[in-house]
């Protein structure tokens, strides 16, 4: 995926809409996090909830974007099932409910023939068969899933699977302030409504807080409006967010420190990214550099524009370092001598989608 807009994945048969304020998010600066139907390079579709963060200098200009996601198409796939389950379920209860009162009737009329009575009996056996059957069903898948499932009514907790047991300590009547996860359950959500995704902290059983990935959706369980909450535990993945700003801003203070300067070229888009350091080679502004190879190759002497576009062509054919000196022409008139190394990222076809290297001055 590596240089290419995240649409370029979307599926043909559907853009998601959280899709088009991934862009103006990020370039203002903030965190973007949302679900969306992806496709794989094969063009197989799946289900992608992403945290999109940009990444910015000392003068919170963004020079990178980083993006965590996790494939999550498993707990779609899971969510679908529940729902088809609970139908079935509810479906099945009202077969139970008719196939009750048929025997009542039956019962209750002294001309019956014993024969329907005994079919009606029959019919009332196979449903209460049935109901246990996709109860056992059911509590097998959702005891399966990776992730927590909560079904609550008036703040006490009706259902709980597994996964979730386990991490918070909850059974089912247990007062859902116990986790701290009363503030998903402030308000109802109808029954068939867009699931509502929510980002809380919560205190697991162990006493440890817990960074979590709530989606929120209403539910019909044992005949009662209920809501169903498909809980993910992320707090790896904010933890790694975490470290990752840590290692950026160190990254950032130590070229500031050896003066180099930072460069990123997209070969597919020929967006070209220059950090301050590298505008300062050069004595350019950012309103100046028009963020292509070809404002580069404008300001590199022009008897070394040839060597310095073979190197480009011979690192992203032959796979080899891109390492160089050349004349630079800075805007007050000077030639200086600057030197750039760089390394070559391709796609899992071997094809050069990017070059990420350094420069400075050596003169």
């Amino acid at each position: 995926m590596i240089g290419r807009i995240p649409s370029t994945y979307a599926t043909p048969e559907r853009i998601d809409p959280a899709l088009v304020e991934v862009w103006p998010t990020i370039e203002r600066g903030k965190i973007w996090k949302g679900e969306f139907v992806n496709r794989k390079r094969s063009g197989e579709a799946y289900w992608s909830k992403s945290m999109i963060a940009p990444i910015t200098d000392e003068t919170v200009e963004i020079t990178h974007y980083v993006a965590i996601s996790e494939d999550f198409t498993a707990r779609k796939e899971l969510e679908v099932t529940l729902r088809r389950q609970a139908q079935t379920l509810t479906d099945a209860n009202a077969a139970l409910d008719h196939a009750r009162r048929a025997a009542v009737s039956l019962m209750q009329d002294a001309h019956a023939e014993r024969r329907s009575a005994e079919a009606a009996s029959a019919a009332l056996a196979l449903s209460q068969q049935a109901v246990v059957e996709q109860r056992a069903q059911l509590q097998f898948i959702l005891d399966s899933a990776p992730h927590g499932v909560l079904i609550a009514s008036g703040g006490e907790v009706r259902y709980v699977n597994a996964a979730l047991s386990q991490l918070f300590g909850l059974g089912v009547g247990d007062p859902l302030r116990h986790a701290g996860l009363e503030e998903l359950f402030d308000g109802r959500r109808e029954v068939g409504a867009t699931p509502h995704v929510a980002q809380l902290r919560a205190i697991a059983a162990n006493g440890e807080g817990r960074d979590l990935m709530v989606s929120m959706s209403g539910l019909v369980f044992e005949g009662e409006a209920c809501l169903l909450a498909w809980i993910v535990d992320i707090s790896h993945l904010m933890r790694v967010e975490r470290e990752l700003n840590h290692v950026s801003d160190r990254l950032r203070l130590a070229a500031r420190a050896a003066r180099l300067g930072v460069w990123d070229w997209d070969l597919r888009t020929d967006r070209l990214v220059w950090d301050e350091a590298m505008l300062g080679l050069y004595g350019l502004s950012p309103e100046a550099f028009c963020g292509c190879y070809v404002a580069w190759q404008t300001h590199i002497h022009r008897d070394d524009q040839a060597r310095v576009d073979a190197a480009v062509i011979r690192a992203a054919r032959d796979e080899l370092e891109f390492a160089l000196e050349f004349r630079g022409l800075h805007t007050d008139g000077t030639i200086r001598t600057i030197r750039a190394n760089a390394l070559v990222e391709r796609d899992a076809d071997g094809e050069p989608v990017a070059m990420v290297g350094t420069s400075w001055d050596v003169t």
